[in-house]
Formats: C-alpha cells, structure tokens, sequence
C-alpha cells in the first residue's frame, strides 16, 4: 500500500482512530535526513511483511498543528523527520530520525500483532522502551 499524505487535522483523527495500526511519518522538504529515509519508508509500505500497517505521510511545516497535536503532554514533534506509530487513536511508538531498523523494531515491539510491548520512544536513532522492556541501538 503506497504511503498517503494526511492533508488536514480532521482526517489525522479519523485516521490515527480508525482501528488498524498505522505510522506517520512527520518530514519537511527542506530536511535532508527525511529526503534520504522517504523512499526506504515508501518501500517498506510494499512489503507483504508490513501489509497490515498503514502508511501516512505529515509536511509538518504545512500543518504545524497535527505535528503539535500528536503528544500532548509531550511538546509534539521535536525534530524531523519522526515516525510515530498508532493503534486505536493510542501512540505507540516514536521513532526520531532516519531510523530504518529503528522503524521496524516499532512495528515487532509495538503491540500492532508481534509481540506486544509498552509505549516507547526512539532518540538519536536508539529505540527506548518506557517500560524498560526493549533496548535497540540501530542505524541505517
């Protein structure tokens, strides 16, 4: 399934609420990291493996406001580009940087059908699990 931009607030809701999991990844065209991982991230949308996620691309320049929407409590999205990863309108996992292995270990330990786990956050390209569950330390 190719990956599919989200336009407006309204349907970043009733996508990230629709029941299957879903990534989104918050990039601008000006980031050189996101113009490197986006055609890696469009390919992983078309493998069998990663049929059952949902695929969805943010210019969080052009929509601040889902950018900041995303993790009240949080501060939003603090640097680009950041894949975040829902199920049932629940962030899951985030993954900060042009993380590839970063991004897959999101969808084994995020609880979207492999296995389960706890919200987590990946910084500096290393995968943090909030329940101290999952320690990954990937680069592309």
């Amino acid at each position: 399934m190719p990956v599919q931009a989200i336009e407006s607030q309204e349907d970043f809701t009733r996508i990230i609420t629709s029941g299957p999991p879903i990534i989104i990844d918050f990039w601008t065209s000006w980031c050189p990291p996101c113009k490197s991982i986006a055609p890696i991230y469009e390919s992983l949308s078309n493998l069998p493996e990663y049929s059952g996620i949902h695929f969805y691309k943010v210019e969080a320049d052009q929509h601040a406001e889902m950018a900041e929407s995303i993790a009240e409590g949080e501060g939003g999205v603090r640097s680009i580009p950041t894949f975040i990863l829902f199920k049932d309108g629940r962030k899951l996992r985030e993954v900060v940087g042009p993380n590839v292995e970063g991004i897959k270990v999101s969808f084994e330990v995020g609880g979207v059908g492999w296995g389960g786990g706890g919200g987590g956050v990946g910084v500096g390209g290393v995968m943090r699990s909030r329940a101290d569950l999952v320690g990954y330390d990937y680069h592309i």
